[in-house]
């Protein structure tokens, strides 16, 4: 399993028990009224027929798995961004959670 998957998980898991998320609620709710399996493990077609499970996943991208910047070189000749010019062959980051709430 994969780090960015067992992150999906764990955060999914984490909002099933918030009532903060309205999503993921709606997601409880479509699981407990159908009922689990006896031995707890949906099945592919199952999981596939989930309404909400789609809108969970969706809403974890919002969300930064690891806090972490990317990182890139300014162009030689630099780049005027706004009112600020960044000198060329600079290192800039920017964090993949911050970049997803810019209401700009």
């Amino acid at each position: 399993m994969s780090l960015s998957l067992a992150s999906l998980i764990c955060h999914i898991r984490q909002e099933l028990a918030s009532p903060e998320y309205p999503h993921v609620q709606k997601l409880y709710e479509e699981l407990k009224s159908d009922g689990f399996p006896a031995d707890g493990v949906l099945s592919i077609q199952k999981i596939d027929s989930l309404h909400y499970i789609d809108v969970a996943i969706k809403g974890h991208r919002l969300f930064a798995i690891i806090p972490m910047a990317l990182f890139r070189e300014v162009a030689a000749e630099g780049k005027p961004i706004n009112r600020y010019t960044l000198p060329g062959r600079t290192i800039v980051g920017s964090q993949g959670y911050s970049l997803h709430r810019n209401e700009a």
